[in-house]
């Protein structure tokens, strides 16, 4: 960067600053079509540059007069910072050239995406407090719903004869299997509009090379708030576990039905635990994200714990300092263990109800 100090840098016409519904700011790199969160401190600093070019010394002139009460901000600091934006297409430098973002490795998937126009373009009335408004209220009611509607199938399944079970009936619900997944996806994409987000695609795919999965690829989400993020996130997992009560209570009411509704249940009760799985980018994975404003939750747990218990060297700048996000990482790791000890039980069940 030395080379680059007394050089003028000026915000790229390219590049748009948005604040979203949590007053989180953005700064939209429009030709890559990329986004990146910046402080208070850094949306001065590309405001001033969007009006004249400036270099790294009258940057740091123009920031210690407009913070001087935090303390005096280094050179060095801004140079920093300066770098990586120039690096990213956020500004330009005269007689320097932008090198091009290199595009990040995404999820090992096979995918194959389609826009279906008809669903799109369905109107539906924007409501962001459909779901609560308080995250609170938000998580209880989900905790609740889903120990009631998993406690009425556990129930379900003692109560009912299921003698009649064959694998011959489990290829006659694929039909059915078909039917529930576009749910699952349309369940995403109404709380999506609800919430006031865009919705891009829709898709089908193996995720790492074998897990069939079907998944709804949205449009610049991070314009609306964490918590509507995290309410489109379970959408589909409540779809699901509204369907599981359903056949719960048709199962308790007749057993007319049970040769298709209970293979049906099993499917459902074992879809959840890919849309539950914490350690994977699920859908329960991303409402935890949303809701706790943390990235990265999976890496960041471990590294933490790995510390925490001395397994691991701290490294200062990724040190974890605010209470709830310690607490968070622990509550994360505990759900990841009590998922797996899940699992296991869940398989041994199946093993014992199937043979």
């Amino acid at each position: 960067m030395s080379e680059l100090v007394d050089k003028n840098f000026h915000l790229n016409k390219m590049v748009e600053i948005i604040t979203n519904e949590d007053n989180d700011i953005f700064v939209i790199q429009k030709d890559y079509n990329k986004h990146f969160k910046i402080n208070e401190v850094t949306a001065f600093l590309l405001n001033k540059l969007s009006q004249q070019p400036l270099n790294i010394e009258q940057m740091v002139n123009q920031l210690n007069q407009q913070y001087s009460e935090v303390g005096k901000i280094e050179s060095k600091k801004v140079e920093s910072i300066i770098d990586n934006l120039f690096k990213n297409g956020i500004l330009e430098c005269e007689g320097e050239k932008n090198v091009p973002i290199k595009k990040k490795k995404g999820q090992a998937i096979l995918k194959y995406e389609i826009k279906p126009t008809l669903l799109l373009d369905v109107k539906v009335k924007k409501n962001t407090g459909f779901l609560f408004n308080s995250r609170l209220k938000l998580v209880t009611f989900i905790i609740c719903y889903f120990l009631f509607s998993l406690s009425l199938y556990f129930y379900t399944l003692t109560t009912i004869n299921y003698s009649n079970f064959s694998y011959a009936a489990m290829l006659r619900i694929l039909p059915i299997i078909f039917i529930h997944v576009i749910g699952h996806e349309m369940a995403h994409m109404y709380v999506c509009r609800k919430m006031g987000g865009t919705i891009n695609k829709v898709g089908v795919g193996l995720l790492y090379y074998f897990i069939p999965v079907a998944f709804v690829t949205y449009k610049d989400t991070y314009l609306i708030s964490k918590t509507s993020q995290a309410k489109i996130a379970i959408a589909g997992p409540l779809f699901d576990l509204i369907m599981l009560m359903i056949v719960s209570i048709v199962m308790l009411i007749t057993d007319s039905f049970n040769y298709l509704l209970f293979p049906y249940s099993m499917m459902l009760f074992y879809m959840q635990f890919l849309n539950l799985n914490i350690l994977m980018p699920s859908d329960l994975y991303r409402f935890l994200e949303s809701l706790s404003n943390q990235y990265n939750v999976r890496r960041n747990s471990l590294t933490y714990l790995l510390t925490a218990i001395h397994l691991k060297k701290p490294d200062e700048n990724q040190k974890v300092k605010n209470r709830s996000t310690k607490f968070f990482y622990i509550t994360y790791s505990l759900l990841s263990l009590l998922y797996i000890a899940s699992l296991f039980v869940s398989m041994l069940l199946a093993f014992k109800y199937v043979f």
